[in-house]
């Protein structure tokens, strides 16, 4: 099926429209596809892909979800585990502790970070068959709190229980326990789970700066806007990331050329280099999501990079001409 051949693409942005297209329209018919993808570990990002739409489609199981956690890289490892969970009441002791040995073999510390945070749902579950695990992961990282916050964050309402059983052996786990009830009971979250301040990253801080003042004449999926400005989707300027930094800084004037055809929509596009409130990673924001969502390749200028080519005038002082940026790249 060709929507999911998409989750394999370079682009990120056709990636993204690819799953949302298959959730959305409920494409249960590439179920089969999606499954054969989620095992194809050549190709970590498109199985990542594949697993959250067979989420979004409801039709992951537990025998795939500890197929792909017990196969695949940490990174995707940890992304299983925590679809898992839901899965854990339906499996036999059997499957789960068969599925815990094999995790905990990887001696892998994302992985047994993940598989800490499942440990308070596997051990409500069958407390004799997985307390053991619990305590073997808090000693081995017993000088890594995260842990600590990750293997009681699961444990709904047998704290008290456990925390007496862990007493004796492990004093830290039991009263990390006594706290964890505590702070559920007045509503307070767990450290892990809190944040002090919620930090985008370049490619969404750049979508917002994109939206707001260059979507109007390019249009939000980059095609172009007739009689306004060419399209950026597939554009060799875009391509080009130092060529994509001086339009943005200085504007362009003139006809341009994409993709071969000739745009000349008789008035300049202005420069972001007049507005002081725009600063150098505001414009390196724009470029990394511009060439994530309308290239193959996702590229990135370094700030000192944008501040050379903030003083990288074109010959009339105000916007660059295509033949000026031609000679630019050839230097």
């Amino acid at each position: 099926m060709q929507l999911v051949e998409l989750l394999k693409d370079k682009n990120g942005w056709v990636r993204d429209r690819a799953q949302q297209f298959l959730i959305y329209k409920h494409k249960e018919d590439a179920v089969e596809a999606l499954e054969e993808l989620v095992l194809d570990f050549q190709n970590p990002i498109a199985q990542v892909h594949a697993l959250y739409t067979l989420e979004g489609l409801n039709a992951l199981s537990y025998m795939l979800l500890s197929n792909v956690a017990t196969k695949s890289n940490s990174e995707l490892t940890a992304h299983a585990i925590m679809l898992i969970e839901p899965y854990l009441k339906e499996a036999s002791t059997e499957k789960n502790t068969s599925l815990v040995t094999e995790l905990l073999a990887k001696d892998n510390l994302t992985v047994d970070l993940y598989l800490s945070s499942i440990m308070g749902s596997l051990v409500s579950i069958d407390e004799d068959s997985f307390l053991p695990v619990m305590e073997k992961l808090s000693a081995k990282y017993s000088k890594k709190p995260i842990f600590k916050e990750a293997l009681v964050s699961g444990v709904e309402g047998k704290e008290e229980m456990l925390s007496k059983a862990l007493e004796p052996t492990n004093k830290l786990l039991a009263e990390a326990l006594v706290s964890s009830e505590q702070k559920r009971k007045e509503d307070e979250v767990n450290p892990i789970f809190a944040r002090k301040s919620l930090v985008e990253d370049t490619r969404t801080s750049g979508a917002k700066m994109f939206y707001e003042i260059c979507a109007s004449c390019h249009g939000v999926n980059g095609q172009g806007i007739e009689g306004l400005a060419p399209p950026l989707m597939g554009s060799e300027h875009v391509a080009n990331t130092e060529r994509l930094g001086l339009i943005i800084l200085h504007g362009l004037d003139g006809p341009i050329t994409v993709k071969g055809k000739e745009y000349n929509l008789n008035l300049a596009m202005p420069g972001l280099i007049r507005n002081e409130a725009i600063s150098n990673k505001d414009i390196a924001d724009i470029i990394s999501y511009v060439t994530n969502a309308f290239s193959d390749v996702p590229r990135k200028l370094s700030l000192d990079k944008i501040e050379e080519l903030r003083n990288t005038k074109p010959e009339s002082g105000t916007e660059y001409t295509e033949q000026e940026l031609l000679d630019y790249s050839k230097k």
